[in-house]
C-alpha cells in the first residue's frame, strides 16, 4: 500500500462546530448528495462518477482535540470493482480544499 501523507486526517485550529458548518458548506458547494449521520458532525455522502456514473461513497467526520482544535476524517470507497483510477483520492482531496475555502 502507498503512503499517501495528504491524506492523513488533519486537525484544524477551529473548534468542531465551526469546522461542521465548513463541511455542510463545502458539501452544498460541490452539489454532492448527502446527509447527515447519527451523532454529531459525522455525514455520508456520494460522488457520481462523470465519466460511467459509478456512485462511491463518502463519508466525514469532525471530532474535537483538546480545547478549540477539530480533527476533519474523510474516507471514499467505491460501490463496484477493484480499481477506481485514482477517483476516491480525488474525491477526498477534492473536499479537504473544498472545506479549507470555506
Amino acid at each position: 500500500m502507498r503512503d499517501f501523507p495528504e491524506l492523513r486526517p488533519a486537525v484544524y485550529p477551529i473548534e468542531p462546530a465551526l469546522l461542521c458548518q465548513q463541511v455542510t458548506s463545502a458539501l452544498e458547494f460541490a452539489g454532492l448528495e448527502w446527509q447527515a449521520l447519527a451523532g454529531d458532525c459525522h455525514y455520508h455522502a456520494i460522488v457520481t462518477t462523470p465519466l460511467l456514473g459509478f456512485k462511491d461513497d463518502v463519508r466525514i467526520g469532525v471530532e474535537p482535540v483538546g480545547d478549540s482544535s477539530s480533527h476533519l476524517t474523510i474516507h471514499s470507497g467505491s460501490r463496484v470493482g477493484r480499481g477506481d483510477m485514482g477517483a476516491n483520492i480525488r474525491h477526498v482531496l477534492d473536499l479537504v480544499r473544498a472545506v479549507e475555502r470555506q
